[in-house]
């Protein structure tokens, strides 16, 4: 009787442990299930606000490349009006070019200096074009300070 009673009372204790640890378990797995719900929302949230970000820089950069398209066309009307066309005396119009591959393009294959307009701006400078290396069009710079170096050297000057 002792026996039974010994074992009896180790069960209840058992058991009584067991349902503890069950009811903790089960307070740990409704924790662990809002806390996983709250990082959904979360999530959810994010998505949304990285949507929402991802359609502002689009609307962003097509802005910008019609504001920029807009500056082209504003410079090309300042340019219009600030540089009239210039007629030499047989009243054949003198283009204005942005670089020598513009020049080379329009049909001009002469090494030579030529005139160009510098993009964003209204002013226009004299450069060196060579128009005969690996397909011409190209725009030579140079700095010199008083003149005395020539112009055409070899890679070792």
């Amino acid at each position: 009787l002792i026996c039974h009673s010994l074992l009896e009372q180790r069960f209840l204790d058992m058991e009584a442990r067991h349902s503890q640890e069950l009811q903790a378990s089960q307070q740990e797995k409704e924790q662990l299930q809002e806390l996983l719900d709250r990082q959904s929302r979360l999530v959810t949230l994010l998505e949304g606000q990285l949507a929402s970000s991802t359609r502002n820089s689009t609307l962003l950069q097509r802005q910008q490349a019609a504001l920029s398209d807009t500056v082209q066309q504003l410079l090309a009307l300042c340019i219009s009006c600030v540089l009239p066309e210039i007629t030499s005396s047989s009243k054949e119009k003198v283009m204005i070019f942005r670089d020598c591959a513009d020049i080379y393009r329009y049909g001009i294959t002469e090494n030579g200096i030529y005139s160009i307009h510098l993009t964003n701006s209204t002013q226009t400078i004299k450069v060196f074009c060579d128009m005969k290396t690996r397909g011409g069009g190209w725009t030579v710079l140079q700095h010199r300070f008083d003149g005395s170096v020539e112009f055409h050297r070899s890679w070792e000057d």
